[in-house]
């Protein structure tokens, strides 16, 4: 599962640079700084909220549900 995980990351990090230049694709004329904006606050939500879950996830709480002990 780390292996996954680690690609995971490793491709939102290779991914998150060209952001703006998609979102600007997406039709409309709209300014820099509205783009900009828009591809941090994707960047953010998505960090943040695997900080939120991470918790939850790796520990006990999903793992205890399965009834399998590690």
């Amino acid at each position: 599962m780390w292996f996954a995980n680690f690609f995971i990351g490793g491709s939102m990090t290779m991914v998150i640079p060209f952001l703006s230049l998609y979102i600007e694709t997406l039709g409309g004329d709209y300014p820099d700084k509205l783009v900009q904006q828009w591809s941090g606050w994707v960047f953010a939500i998505t960090f943040f909220i695997a900080f939120l879950v991470a918790p939850i996830w790796g520990g006990d709480l999903v793992i205890s549900m399965d009834g399998r002990s590690f």
